[in-house]
């Protein structure tokens, strides 16, 4: 047999293992030069985002167009004063003509046309914006769930190594007579389960990197490396005045704004249709061996059909800059909302770490010693040192979450985002195991309610990120 001293200092080697790798107090924040470098490359390669850009400038080339003349037209013709034979240079009453005829829209229509066609263009541009930002949101989200998938993967090794341990612990207890086979089978069990953990992280993981390589259109299985983790992230200082910031960043309020106006520069346009336009034609009609004559014509529309045609431009133009303000109003009041709700839920979730790191962890940490102490002296099952253990992982889980989540409603306030916080997904969940559902003691339920107590303080900041 071995010797008792031997089982006695497994435990304490286990929580000094376990334990030593607890989080530490986040180093400075910075600017992760990654991530910056990542941003850069989908700005300047996205393929979405440069058909954005060309959109636009097709906009831009619009506007010329609008506050252009008509094109002239060119008329030639013959009179002849017979059927019998040609006459041309005969007969007085035969000639030529070269006419040619330029349209006048009323002074005042061009340059109307011309704002009309401008409002548009700064829609796009307001909609090249709001591209823009999603891509650059994009990108730090994925690189957030990249961060967050890696942390689960450094302290699934640590969880690896925890069930390895306790696995030891339980084949020396059962050496020494003092444990049974079940707790020695129940550890190895574990231990193959968390295979399947490691091969879903993994996975998550290489998506995640094909993701990001495809935002910032890299070949798709390109390698990235990362220096940073979720702790070390800087969250972006909100301003003070996040509503009005909010406000003049959105795309979606400036692009409503401009189709507005777009809107009430059509009903103007409308009006002035109710004014003729002019047209001015001028030619030659050349009689062979006669004097040639010349002709000079001056034509005005009449809009004798306003009633069923420009006053119903009108109306209808009018009807669409109400709707316009609507909608505008409309977008304020949801901007307001989402801004205000990411706000409170980011000043809960800045709470809820402040308590992972001053206290909840602490006590998790307490609960583990706690457990294997009791487990020493015979006091406490193997099960619920386990269970423990497993409280201890998944409260470490649970706080990597909260910090990328934390990140999620930074980076939509950054983003002005009108819809729900986009999530920031991550692998598979860490130390929940059947050892759990088997555990029995008074360990348990010292875990169990600080797991308790971590997911009620949680569902205030993550109900709605």
């Amino acid at each position: 047999m071995r010797a008792l001293p031997r089982l006695v200092s497994l435990p304490f080697l286990l929580v000094q293992i376990g334990l030593a790798q607890a989080p530490s107090s986040p180093s400075p924040p910075s600017q992760d030069p990654i991530l910056q470098a990542l941003v850069q490359e989908a700005l300047n390669k996205n393929p979405a985002l440069k058909g954005a850009v060309e959109m636009v400038s097709a906009e831009k080339e619009r506007v010329p167009q609008a506050s252009s003349l008509p094109d002239p037209t060119l008329s030639l013709g013959y009179q002849n004063d017979s059927f019998n034979r040609i006459e041309y240079g005969r007969m007085e009453t035969t000639w030529g003509t070269v006419m040619a005829t330029q349209a006048f829209p009323y002074p005042g229509k061009r340059k109307l046309r011309a704002e009309v066609v401008e409002q548009g263009v700064k829609a796009a541009e307001a909609g090249l914006e709001r591209s823009r930002l999603s891509l650059e949101a994009d990108v730090r989200r994925a690189y957030i769930a990249l961060l967050l998938v890696r942390g689960q993967l450094s302290l699934f090794k640590e969880q690896e190594l925890l069930w390895e341990k306790a696995g030891a612990i339980a084949k020396i207890r059962y050496e020494t007579g003092q444990g049974n086979q079940v707790d020695l089978l129940r550890a190895q069990l574990e231990r193959t389960r968390l295979k399947q953990t490691r091969a879903g992280l993994q996975a998550e993981e290489k998506n995640r990197i094909t993701e990001l390589n495809r935002l910032a259109s890299r070949p798709l299985d390109a390698s990235l490396e990362t220096l940073a983790s979720l702790e070390s992230m800087l969250v972006a200082v909100t301003p003070t005045d996040a509503l009005a910031d909010a406000l003049q960043r959105s795309p979606e309020l400036t692009e409503a704004q401009h189709h507005l106006r777009h809107s009430q520069s059509r009903v103007d346009l409308a009006r002035l249709d109710l004014r003729p336009d002019f047209s001015v034609s001028a030619g030659v009609m050349p009689r062979g061996a006669l004097a040639p004559m010349w002709q000079v014509g001056f034509t005005v529309s009449l809009p004798i059909y306003a009633r069923t045609k420009q006053q119903r431009a009108i109306a209808e133009n009018e009807a669409l800059s109400r709707g316009g303000e609507r909608t505008l109003e409309n977008l304020r009041q949801v901007l307001a909302q989402q801004t205000q709700m990411r706000l409170d839920q980011l000043a809960a979730a800045k709470e809820i770490i402040s308590i992972y790191r001053d206290g909840l962890l602490t006590q998790s940490e307490a609960t583990v010693q706690s457990a294997v102490a009791q487990y020493q002296v015979g006091r406490a099952s193997f099960a619920s040192v386990l269970e423990a253990l497993n409280s201890y992982v998944t409260d470490r889980d649970r706080y990597l979450t909260v910090l990328a989540q934390t990140q999620a409603l930074s980076i939509a306030l950054q983003e002005v985002n009108l819809g729900p916080t986009p999530g920031i997904g991550g692998g598979a969940s860490l130390g929940v195991g059947s050892m759990s559902s088997g555990a029995s003691g008074g360990a348990r339920g010292s875990a169990r309610s600080a797991s308790t107590a971590s997911s009620k303080s949680e569902s205030t900041a993550q109900s709605g990120m």
